[in-house]
């Protein structure tokens, strides 16, 4: 349940940002902050249908999460990925985190590209992600996201 929350919220924010320029409406505050380039092995197919696979993973601050905090999170939060391949939540000190759930990249069943977690310390909207993206560059996603 929690990580269909996350990956709703994730799957809003990315809407937001692509209609945001069309239509007016205001944006939430989205950067790509750092990547890990020898992370956990993924594979999966994104909601915009990307096959992705590989141990890049990227770390995103939304809604006013510092870039700083985020990066610090990271890693804690990769190795509970790697070992939980249930559900579940991590929950650490003013934070709560669950695993993705995406479409295989086979497109049959269920995988996971990555993590979310939320937080109120940074405001209603205060969350990272983490999320496995494959041969894409950080001046790549930054372009893509305007952050």
């Amino acid at each position: 349940m929690r990580a269909s929350i996350v990956t709703t919220v994730l799957a809003a924010v990315l809407a937001g940002l692509v209609a945001a320029p069309a239509t007016g409406a205001p944006t939430i505050s989205r950067k790509a902050c750092s990547q890990i380039k020898n992370g956990p092995y993924a594979a999966y197919t994104s909601a915009l249908g990307h096959h992705l696979k590989g141990r890049t993973w990227t770390v995103f601050a939304n809604g006013g999460v510092p870039c700083s905090v985020a990066t610090k999170l990271a890693p804690t939060v990769l190795t509970w990925w790697a070992a939980n391949k249930g559900g579940g939540a991590l929950i650490l000190p003013g934070w709560s985190c669950s695993r993705d759930r995406d479409r295989a990249y086979s497109g049959n069943g269920y995988s996971s590209g990555g993590a979310g977690c939320v937080t109120s310390k940074y405001g209603a909207n205060g969350n990272i992600s983490i999320r496995m993206t494959g041969p894409y560059t950080l001046a790549q996603l930054r372009a893509l996201i305007g952050g």
